[in-house]
């Protein structure tokens, strides 16, 4: 993973661990269906952390515990271990309330027909609900000495976007530039995310040591418009059916059963005669009760004008030109 650059340039830092233990977080919810049947052998871990010793070193233990990275403010991350993820109340909500922006989760999850889509939809959707990162690393090839296959489905998602996935079945390592500084100014906008609530949770600081890279993780220049043909149509699809439908209620509620719309032959104007035109189809309102009115000036194009007329006339609604100094024309007059 990556963290986004200050600055002009488009620019990530790399981050540099040292393998350090830092603390021991177990599993907090014990599956027992299916071909799980963990119960046999493990209970579930305790939330509150305890010290306990391992190679003469103390360390915390528990699920509560907060990791936060020293020269990164902001960054702070929590776990959770497989069927964690699974659950209907997992620990990563109560994580992310206590100050973690990226949840990992070690895995074991076995592969079942169809299983991958699922499991993509559900780590995807825990880190838009929770405005955070996820980083979801799977068991792969050769890691089941029974009866289970596990087909390495590793993933890095970020805020109900998936940034990278593995190829099932591969053993593949993969990484992705992370926003930190995105999450956390989504969490500040959001007036529905909860206050921190640490009460229970031992912070464990860590540190990193940073260099400049090239991002990896594309900078879309036309973000609202998708690159898909057929995504952008039903963007647009979506975006004259939304305003039509407002439209359209408001239409209802006054009793109004006439428009009038400056038309310029632009693009705004065009939009407003289109989703006008939607909203009078729907309440069954003759379309020539549109009123369009065009003023063209000096600055007025022989291209723009004929637009406006166009489009007014394809439409089926009423045209009035008004010019300064001159009678008012009307669509039979333009035409």
């Amino acid at each position: 993973m990556g963290c986004r650059g200050r600055g002009r340039k488009l620019t990530t830092r790399p981050w540099r661990f040292r393998t350090e233990n830092l603390g021991i977080v177990p599993k907090s919810n014990i599956p027992n269906y299916s071909e799980f049947y963990e119960r046999r052998y493990f209970e579930p871990g305790n939330e509150i952390p305890v010290m306990v010793s391992w190679e003469g070193q103390n360390f915390p233990m528990g699920t509560n515990i907060l990791f936060a990275c020293e020269e990164m403010p902001g960054f702070v991350v929590a776990a959770e271990i497989c069927e964690d993820a699974w659950v209907p109340c997992p620990p990563s909500i109560r994580h992310t309330a206590a100050g973690a922006t990226v949840i990992v989760n070690c895995s074991a999850s076995d592969e079942t027909t169809g299983k991958d889509i699922y499991r993509r939809s559900l780590i995807t959707g825990h880190s838009a609900s929770l405005v955070c990162g996820y980083v979801y690393a799977n068991a792969g090839d050769g890691e089941s000495t029974q009866d289970l296959v596990f087909g390495g489905q590793n993933l890095i998602t970020e805020n109900g976007t998936c940034l990278a996935e593995s190829k099932r079945f591969a053993n593949e390592t993969i990484f992705a530039d992370m926003d930190m500084e995105r999450l956390n100014n989504e969490r500040r906008r959001l007036s529905t995310y909860p206050v921190l609530n640490t009460g229970s949770y031992v912070t464990v600081g860590f540190h990193i040591t940073e260099e400049e890279y090239d991002l990896e993780r594309p900078i879309d220049p036309m973000p609202f418009v998708p690159t898909d043909e057929g995504q952008r149509n039903r963007r647009c699809e979506e975006i004259l059916s939304i305003q039509a439908m407002g439209l359209k209620k408001r239409l209802a509620h006054t009793g109004c059963s006439h428009a009038v719309i400056g038309i310029s032959g632009g693009l705004d104007s065009t939009l407003a005669l289109l989703v006008t035109v939607r909203a009078f189809d729907m309440l069954n309102i003759p379309r020539h009760q549109i009123h369009a009115v065009t003023m063209p000036c000096f600055g007025t194009t022989d291209r723009t004008y004929q637009n406006a007329c166009l489009m007014t006339k394809k439409v089926g609604a009423e045209l009035t030109e008004i010019v300064s100094g001159k009678p008012l024309r009307t669509f039979r007059d333009i035409v």
